[in-house]
């Protein structure tokens, strides 16, 4: 009896039942698509790894224009606490110092895209530490 009934339940209006299913698919993805959008973010530039031997010298940049893709509410936490751009100056020398910002430098949840960096080339002059003279007259 019961299983006579669950058969009936599963089997009765079968085509309504398919297209109800498909319907519901659609929604859904539809839904989901439609929570994508893009914000355009100021980020603060911050320099590591500076020389021991070397300062920044000359005027720079604070920060750069960052364009992030996302879903809404994961943007609204991002325009709340924007992140920052890292520049890695490790590797860099004496002189003006022209740098690449990649996406990677900014960190965004896994969920959101960095679209466009702006400007994408950063340059950063860093001239001779001056010395400390611990010798007073």
């Amino acid at each position: 009896m019961i299983l006579n009934r669950l058969k009936a339940l599963l089997l009765d209006n079968v085509l309504i039942k398919i297209v109800s299913l498909v319907f519901a698919v659609l929604l859904w993805f539809y839904v989901n698509s439609k929570g994508s959008a893009e914000i355009e973010i100021a980020v603060p530039l911050e320099l590591r790894n500076v020389p021991a031997r070397l300062v920044v010298v000359g005027d720079m940049i604070d920060d750069v224009t960052v364009r992030v893709r996302g879903r809404e509410r994961i943007l609204e936490e991002i325009a709340l606490k924007p992140p920052r751009a890292v520049l890695d100056l490790t590797d860099a020398r004496e002189g003006t110092n022209v740098l690449v910002l990649n996406p990677s430098a900014i960190a965004v949840p896994a969920n959101a895209q960095i679209v466009r960096i702006s400007p994408r080339r950063v340059s950063v002059r860093l001239g001779p530490r001056a010395a400390q003279n611990d010798n007073v007259h």
